[in-house]
């Protein structure tokens, strides 16, 4: 079987197109749909349906994906017992903000214990992340909050713990209504603000809008409001007195902390060892 279309057919299930395919490949859209066309006879069974712009895999192309794999690995493993100064495979780790700052750096170093495998790590938003995932542009991810995307497999991990915190000074001095120091729409931290935003009986404005926690941190220290945010960012302030826990109908709260990746690439070796690293270390 030829190696070239197995890469293919691939491409065109990962990235969900023959021409992303094509670009991820770097050959031209015609050799990506010719080298699909001869796999399909060479096969006798149609791996895509088409219409129009729209590609999707046929059932026998999903019961073909693992063997397809498969081959494509015992081509690498075969190729590197002859390439001495062959170098490491990579893995593109994407990871938010709060996991990359309090949990990311033990992790790898557990995980680089394992796995001799070189590791880029792309931190950012969740929503960055996950357009980033679906892209192809990174491997897997650790994000806080269940992702909505079909495209996307997640896996849970663990939780993190939530609170809402403001300085003493904010509170004792405050008149009317809150000041809400808050994340951007589509942060999966901004629903529990939003609890209080839309509840009648909690007095409340945004007063701050920020796409990461750090910054709402330093403004609740500040003065400025209320924010929420994970209890491991602010546990050190807390007992320092430097914030106290704001207690509106509820004191404390969890969010999900799971991995995604591409839904075509789950049994891949390399994600699936990150996976377990995760979980293993994270229990």
């Amino acid at each position: 079987m030829n190696i070239d279309r197995i890469n293919m057919f691939l491409a065109v299930c990962i990235h969900g197109s023959i021409s992303r395919a094509a670009e991820a490949l770097y050959i031209s859209q015609p050799a990506v749909s010719q080298g699909i066309k001869e796999l399909e006879l060479e096969l006798n069974v149609e791996l895509f349906h088409r219409s129009g712009r729209s590609i999707k895999p046929t059932q026998e192309a999903l019961q073909f994906y693992p063997y397809a794999q498969a081959l494509i690995q015992a081509n690498e493993r075969a190729a590197s017992v002859f390439k001495r100064d062959a170098s490491l495979p990579v893995l593109r780790v994407g990871c938010t903000v709060t996991i990359a700052t309090y949990m990311l750096p033990e992790i790898i170093a557990h995980f680089a214990t394992l796995h001799h495998v070189q590791l880029q790590i792309t931190v950012n938003n969740v929503a960055t992340i996950k357009e980033r995932v679906i892209n192809n542009n990174l491997d897997v991810a650790l994000i806080e909050g269940v992702p909505d995307n079909n495209t996307l497999a997640y896996f849970r991990v663990g939780t993190v713990d939530l609170v809402y915190v403001a300085s003493p000074s904010y509170l004792m001095n405050r008149r009317g209504c809150y000041h809400l120091l808050t994340r951007e729409i589509g942060s999966s931290y901004r629903k529990y603000m939003d609890r209080i935003i839309y509840d009648d009986e909690i007095e409340s404005v945004i007063s701050w809008t920020a796409n990461n926690n750090e910054t709402l941190l330093h403004a609740a220290i500040g003065g400025h409001g209320v924010a929420v945010l994970p209890r491991i960012a602010v546990a050190d302030y807390i007992q320092k007195g430097i914030l106290d826990i704001v207690v509106f109908h509820y004191a404390t709260f969890t969010e999900e902390i799971g991995t995604i990746n591409n839904a075509f690439r789950t049994h891949e070796t390399i994600i699936k060892s990150f996976v377990d690293t995760v979980t293993h270390f994270l229990k």
